[in-house]
């Protein structure tokens, strides 16, 4: 894999994301999910973000590494549906819970194509390095 993580970082991204679906599962209120979102992803993943360098990687990463990319997507539409459904009765309005869930899983699904579509690209040789790996077989 090549990046160093750490073991307790990424058991605590674990942790976070089965307390939130299981509170996504027992049907909380959008403001009780969502507070417990703030503090159990955006906090973490603020931290994860900070550098690129330490061992505490944001949960996007931790998944990239693990999970393939066509299991992601579905769990997220998946999670989306379920919100919208459960939400659906406390929603203020319908066209607010239809903009709320669509724009979550907009942003979630755009977020997993950046951060896989970048890993990939990472993995790939610079163009120096394919133009000097030609040029030395041309030789």
């Amino acid at each position: 894999m090549g990046e160093r993580l750490n073991p307790l970082y990424v058991a605590l991204w674990i942790v976070n994301v089965i307390i939130l679906l299981g509170l996504a599962i027992t049907g909380v209120t959008p403001l009780t999910w969502g507070t417990w979102f703030i503090a159990l992803f955006v906090v973490p993943e603020l931290v994860g973000l900070r550098s690129g360098t330490d061992t505490l990687p944001p949960l996007t990463h931790v998944v990239r590494l693990w999970v393939p990319r066509w299991v992601t997507a579905t769990l997220t539409l998946a999670g989306a549906v379920w919100l919208g459904v459960s939400w659906w009765p406390v929603a203020v309005h319908p066209l607010v819970m239809v903009v709320l869930v669509g724009g979550f899983y907009g942003w979630l699904h755009d977020h997993w194509d950046t951060v896989y579509d970048n890993w990939v690209k990472a993995q790939l040789p610079s163009e120096e390095v394919v133009r000097l790996w030609k040029v030395g077989r041309e030789a």
